[in-house]
């Protein structure tokens, strides 16, 4: 497990699979901050990021390069249950490239 930063960001390390779970609930220029710390430990091609939440719009996960918006929890949960396996294989693929 890595911790980033000060916040109450890890990495969970799963064969083959980074877990990043994320709880800032003010401040939306946190998840920048955490993407830039990944990013800076060469991780960035081995994590998909999502984010969300009242204080993200869909915009600033753009420019932030996150690889995934969801506007809460439920909706993030909806989208792994139904597609979490296309996910990996479309991130197994750019990785090979």
């Amino acid at each position: 497990m890595i911790e980033i930063k000060d916040s109450v960001t890890k990495i969970y390390r799963k064969p083959a699979l980074y877990f990043i779970i994320v709880s800032f609930f003010l401040y939306s220029i946190h998840f920048l901050y955490t993407i830039e710390e990944i990013k800076n430990k060469n991780l960035r091609d081995d994590v998909i990021i999502f984010v969300g939440g009242a204080p993200v719009t869909r915009a600033y996960a753009m420019e932030i390069k996150a690889d995934y918006y969801t506007k809460d929890v439920v909706e993030l949960r909806d989208l792994l249950d139904e597609n979490l396996d296309k996910i990996l294989k479309q991130k197994s693929t750019k990785k090979s490239r």
